[in-house]
């Protein structure tokens, strides 16, 4: 791994050997054309063996650099998604669609967690946060969301009290009135 210092003098040199060429060949360019009133051609550029290399740099830093952390903050916008999504649907279980609660409890505890006044229903709510089943199945919901469902779901939560929403029809999600 190169460390930060070496970059440093690295990138000092790489721009010094650009800037050294496009001076050194655009003071000859001139030169060459000096006495001329008519001027044809590009004087202040690159000369002809490293323009090529000065293409292949910019196409560098636009796929390794510039692109990269492009995608690094996509990637951390989803990643902080992912992590919102799975936080709310764990906490609250009500959420999740009815399908999903099923495949980590049994009918009864269901009926309970939809049915039951607050203090019961965040016993019932902890009881089933203790079940891997339970974490499992809010992982395999959240990982089958496309990209658009989740950033309209997080849209919903950030526009709404979790206390507030609810499943219609135990499926839509959407907020209580």
């Amino acid at each position: 791994m190169i460390h930060l210092h070496t970059e440093i003098s690295l990138i000092r040199r790489l721009v010094d050997f650009f800037i050294t060429d496009v001076i050194e060949t655009s003071a000859k360019r001139i030169s060459d054309d000096q006495g001329s009133h008519e001027i044809n051609r590009q004087l202040i550029w690159f000369s002809r063996k490293v323009d090529p290399l000065q293409d292949d740099l910019d196409q560098f830093i636009a796929q390794q650099i510039i692109a990269k952390a492009s995608e690094q903050r996509s990637d951390e916008r989803a990643e902080e998604q992912i992590r919102k999504l799975f936080s709310i649907f764990y906490q609250y279980p009500n959420l999740l669609p009815l399908y999903r609660l099923e495949h980590a409890a049994d009918t009864q505890m269901i009926q309970q967690i939809y049915q039951a006044d607050l203090s019961n229903k965040q016993n019932l709510i902890r009881t089933l946060q203790c079940s891997i089943r339970f974490a499992r199945s809010v992982c395999d919901y959240v990982a089958g969301m496309t990209d658009q469902y989740a950033e309209n779901i997080v849209q919903k939560l950030n526009t709404c009290s979790t206390s507030r929403l609810v499943r219609i029809n135990g499926n839509e999600l959407g907020a209580e009135i």
